[in-house]
């Protein structure tokens, strides 16, 4: 796919700083004349972006929708609100309160017709429970979301895995304020929890993966 795009006429291309770490993302820019910026995504997960399938349930419910004289498809409403709600799992300096704007309204349209049965049993099968616990009751209590009393009730119940707390905790945590040294370790021991949740299996060792990583990284912050 990236080199059917990379061969295309579509006038748009690869960050060359980006190009370096496709092995490690999810997703990828391709910019283009004027401001043209278009985010391909090839897993809709960060985390399991080396897991083979693990974004198919989006795919089978995808809808049929006409865009103009293009026919495409759009994203199931159940689908759209669990991946639009889990965008607000990690820190970032610039607080991404995008995740609360978009669930309302994707939960406001006329025509949303939620899943709550497949919601939970996402909540159940992915990662993000610690948040989903956390934000399910925010929506609710302050912008009066009316998601079902007994969908968060279940949620509730949910009991996420010892590695599912660890990882929530070190990706909601903002290193930048310790220091140094302190994002340093902090920032290592992220990469060891990330390896040991999504990679074990994908790469030799977690030493050889992290080695990559960080010559990797070091080569697209110097193409920046």
């Amino acid at each position: 796919v990236l080199s059917l795009i990379e061969d295309s006429k579509l006038g748009v291309d690869f960050i060359d700083s980006e190009k370096l770490m496709h092995d490690f993302f999810h997703a990828s820019h391709l910019l283009g004349k004027g401001r043209m910026d278009i985010d391909l995504h090839w897993n809709v997960f960060s985390e399991y972006s080396h897991i083979i399938n693990s974004s198919d349930f989006v795919w089978a419910k995808a809808r049929e929708y006409q865009w103009g004289d293009v026919e495409t498809k759009v994203l199931d409403p159940t689908h759209e609100f669990f991946l639009a709600l889990v965008h607000g799992r990690g820190f970032d300096p610039v607080p991404p309160i995008r995740w609360v704007a978009d669930c309302l309204m994707i939960l406001r349209k006329k025509d949303t017709k939620m899943d709550w049965v497949e919601f939970i049993g996402l909540s159940k099968k992915y990662c993000y429970s610690p948040f989903i616990k956390r934000a399910l009751p925010y929506l609710n209590v302050c912008f009066q979301a009316n998601i079902p009393k007994e969908v968060i009730e279940q949620i509730e119940m949910l009991l996420p895995s010892k590695g599912d707390l660890i990882y929530y905790e070190s990706i909601s945590s903002n290193i930048r304020k310790k220091g140094v040294l302190g994002m340093t370790y902090f920032g290592i021991k992220r990469r060891f929890i990330y390896y040991g949740m999504f990679l074990k299996g994908q790469w030799p060792s977690v030493w050889h993966y992290l080695f990559s990583w960080f010559i990797h990284r070091l080569k697209s912050e110097y193409k920046k």
